[in-house]
């Protein structure tokens, strides 16, 4: 009597192994496509992260920005010249009548001027703001400065001063430190809400007659600018644009309430 032996034929094995080569295949694909979306995701929350971090530097500046008069700083000519003609006591006499002691009457002091300045064009921006972090108690710096942000070689640069003691700080090179933003700006834009007009305005300037002595309502801001890549995906290398409004923190307290749209 014979032993029958039985086994797998050859057509059993590939067709075995062509099950298992189909389902290792579309098990890394799966993954492979999983780890592509995650990159993918992480990409684009980077690159939101990048705009949102530099509209909340944009924002803390402009919010912190401050002018001050020479009225802001005690400054009025009116009553010097009372105290000084009049001695402070009412003598209930005519206002044009002189004083009885024309020799003691001092000259008014002469006009402060203080060191605050908002200058900005469509694409440039020169303010004096205290969002300034002093990094040492020693240094000569304090929380007031000015800070310039302006587009040079397609990249947005962002300068501060160490401080605002006097005018030179502004025209001096050397107490701003240049600080490179964003690589690749293709594009930025300010308005600015002018509360008279009702309209926003592509010019500031603290010294015209227009806005002497005046900040702007809010000011709107628009970059458009190529993040940098982080791999090799297409989402890295797209075009991204972020709109938005900051409204002035001193205008608050000097003004009342202005709808812009």
């Amino acid at each position: 009597m014979k032993n029958s032996k039985s086994g797998f034929t050859i057509i059993e094995l590939l067709l075995v192994s062509i099950l298992l080569f189909l389902l290792a295949y579309s098990t890394f694909m799966s993954i492979r496509s999983t780890m592509d979306v995650k990159k993918s995701i992480d990409s684009r929350t980077e690159i939101l992260q990048s705009g949102r971090s530099l509209l909340e530097l944009i924002d803390r500046d402009l919010r912190m920005s401050f002018f001050v008069d020479a009225s802001d700083l005690g400054w009025n000519p009116k009553e010097i010249n009372n105290e000084a003609g009049t001695g402070g006591e009412d003598t209930g006499g005519d206002e044009d009548e002189e004083p009885e002691n024309p020799e003691a009457a001092v000259p008014p002091p002469p006009k402060p001027v203080p060191i605050t300045i908002f200058q900005a064009t469509r694409n440039e921006l020169l303010f004096s703001t205290r969002s300034h972090q002093r990094m040492s108690a020693d240094s000569p710096e304090n929380e007031q400065h000015f800070v310039r942000y302006r587009l040079e070689s397609g990249k947005l640069i962002r300068e501060e001063s160490l401080r605002a003691v006097s005018k030179d700080d502004i025209s001096d090179e050397k107490q701003f430190r240049e600080t490179v933003l964003i690589e690749d700006m293709k594009s930025i834009e300010f308005a600015f809400w002018n509360p008279r007009a009702q309209r926003w305005d592509d010019r500031w300037d603290t010294n015209s007659s227009e806005n002497l002595d005046t900040l702007p309502e809010a000011v709107k801001v628009k970059l458009k600018y190529v993040p940098e890549a982080l791999d090799d995906s297409q989402d890295a290398t797209k075009e991204v644009e972020y709109e938005t409004s900051v409204r002035m923190g001193q205008t608050l307290f000097k003004r009342g309430p202005v709808k812009y749209p």
